[in-house]
């Protein structure tokens, strides 16, 4: 029988080769270096070499009057090394300049998708849509979750059995105030003979009790979910101790360009800088250098998710198809190739500096290394990814 519980590694064992080995959950050291100037940070994300304007590949939209609640002032929380003599890892990016789809002053109407759509998370409990707190295995990914009607090598969950999980990725465990990554938007195969899925890639920002607050944003493909269309498009969600919701559903926009549901197209083959922070009451998401919106801190129980205690880098598979999966993650190559899917300056936002700090102290995880793995590749930088066959 298939071993099917999560491998976790320290970063620093993974070089050059993915080499697993048991760790308890919670492996990372948490001692955080003083905060660097802002200057520095700001150097951390080198000019783009050149500029492409385009238009954003999407269909007609709705705009309305923008909510009169501003973002954050500083502007979006720029990656710097969290150590001193830390490495940078944020690379030349080249812009990718959208134009807006709204007049100044309005938004786009956000599409909320039904409830029920699939949406997993590496450390999601088992038994979840709502366990109660305490539910959660430790030290493996849903321990004891099987696959029961159809073959699954990943994980799957009661409150849909018919869907199964794989994920490959990296932790970070520590108290601050958001998250973010330098990460390159992909097109990975889909297939969806064996019904409704995914593929993404995304970061979630984690708190309240057992990390089970949770916001998300990411690329998405899935042509059961955007109408056909294969292209990546922009999500976002959020969970509710452990309660899964939907994608977009309470999410208020404040871009008139980038949107959740906008088709990414443009972007495939570029690197783009995301990532949350809390901010004044509510969690701030941004997309490529731009304030896209927030979830309302009001969703959660007062003062349950002020901070963040976990982030997660990772990319996931949704698939129905039993083994193999069929579907791609990444750019579908295995991370030992230098051409898979890179994650890079994956950091945990200080808000007080202003400032998202990266370490090297990740854990690293895959659910399933034949199909789906991760590797490290520099200091607080991985690669990931598998063709799932």
């Amino acid at each position: 029988m298939r071993d099917l519980s999560r491998v976790r590694t320290s970063a620093a064992a993974v070089r050059p080769a993915f080499v697993t080995r048991w760790v308890p959950r919670r492996v990372i050291g948490v001692a955080i270096a003083a905060p660097l100037a802002i200057a520095a940070s700001t150097a951390a994300v080198a000019a783009p070499a050149h500029a492409h304007v385009r238009p954003a590949a999407t269909a007609s939209v709705k705009c309305v009057k923008r909510t009169a609640v501003k973002p954050p002032p500083q502007g979006i929380v720029k990656p710097a090394p969290g150590k001193p003599g830390g490495r940078q890892t944020a690379g030349n990016r080249v812009a990718v300049n959208i134009k807006p789809v709204c007049p100044l002053g309005e938004v786009p109407v956000i599409k909320r998708f039904p409830a029920g759509l699939p949406k997993g998370n590496p450390e999601r409990p088992v038994g979840t849509s709502g366990t109660p707190a305490g539910a959660r295995s430790t030290g493996s990914l849903a321990a004891g979750a099987r696959r029961i009607d159809l073959p699954c090598a990943g994980v799957s969950y009661p409150s849909n059995p018919n869907v199964c999980y794989y994920y490959a990725g990296a932790s970070d465990l520590r108290t601050d105030q958001g998250g973010g990554l330098t990460t390159t938007i992909e097109r990975p195969g889909y297939n969806n003979s064996g019904g409704p899925g995914h593929t993404l890639e995304e970061m979630s920002v984690q708190g309240g009790p057992n990390e089970g607050d949770i916001v998300e944003i990411g690329s998405n493909v899935s042509t059961d979910q955007y109408g056909g269309n294969a292209d990546p498009h922009l999500f976002v969600y959020h969970w509710v101790n452990w309660n899964s919701t939907c994608y977009g559903c309470n999410w208020v926009q404040w871009s008139n360009t980038y949107y959740p549901g906008m088709n990414l197209s443009s972007f495939v083959g570029h690197s783009v800088y995301n990532g949350y922070v809390y901010y004044q009451g509510n969690w701030w998401g941004w997309f490529n250098d731009q304030w896209v919106g927030y979830f309302a801190g009001s969703l959660w129980p007062k003062g349950e998710f002020t901070n963040s205690t976990q982030v997660q880098w990772f990319g996931e598979v949704a698939t129905q198809n039993g083994v193999p999966p069929l579907d791609q993650m990444g750019d579908g190559l295995f991370p030992s190739s230098p051409a898979a899917a890179p994650m890079s300056t994956l950091c945990d936002v200080n808000a007080a500096a202003w400032v998202c700090f990266y370490y090297d102290q990740q854990s690293l995880y895959q659910t399933q290394a034949k199909f789906y793995g991760v590797l490290h590749t520099g200091f607080g930088a991985i690669r990931l990814g598998g063709p799932g066959t």
